[in-house]
Formats: C-alpha cells, sequence, structure tokens
C-alpha cells in the first residue's frame, strides 16, 4: 500500500498525489490499528477438532476409505458447497 499522500500510477510506481489525505488518517485514527482475529479463529479450530462427533466422524471415514468402500458423490458435494454460500 502507498503512503498516504502518494499513489500508484499505471506502471505501478509511486507517485505523489497532491491534496490527497488518507480517510482514516483524516477521521483521527492511527495508522497503526489493527485487528488479530488469528488467535480467536486457532481457538475456534481447536475446539472442533476435539470434539467428540469430530472425532467419531474422522474414524468413521478413515474406517471407510481405508476399506475402499468411501465414494464421493460430486453432486451432493457441489449442492452442498452452493448450499453453504447462501
Amino acid at each position: 500500500m502507498a503512503p498516504s499522500g502518494q499513489g500508484l500510477d499505471k506502471t505501478g510506481k509511486t507517485r505523489k498525489t497532491e491534496g490527497f489525505q488518507n480517510p482514516i488518517e483524516k477521521a483521527g485514527y492511527a495508522a497503526t490499528d489493527r485487528v488479530d482475529l488469528s488467535n480467536l479463529a486457532q481457538g475456534l479450530t481447536k475446539l472442533a477438532l476435539e470434539s467428540p462427533k469430530h472425532s467419531y466422524r474422522v474414524q468413521e471415514l478413515t474406517a471407510l476409505y481405508e476399506s475402499g468402500r468411501y465414494n464421493i458423490e460430486p453432486n451432493k458435494v457441489s449442492a452442498s458447497l452452493i448450499e453453504s454460500m447462501h
């Protein structure tokens, strides 16, 4: 990202932009403000992986795969993906 008061020209090089002020800085916020959700995401993932239901399902899928009985149904997978987006 270009520093405040600068922009990119057509070649991607930084250039001065006259009269431009970063709207975040203009509103009085520090340019160093940030949000970090990685710890929350890691905690939620850990909880999901440690649940008994998840462990049982992983064991069930492993057994199906190892016995050669695990069959992927592309139509169900694609329908589920589309449904999860709505």
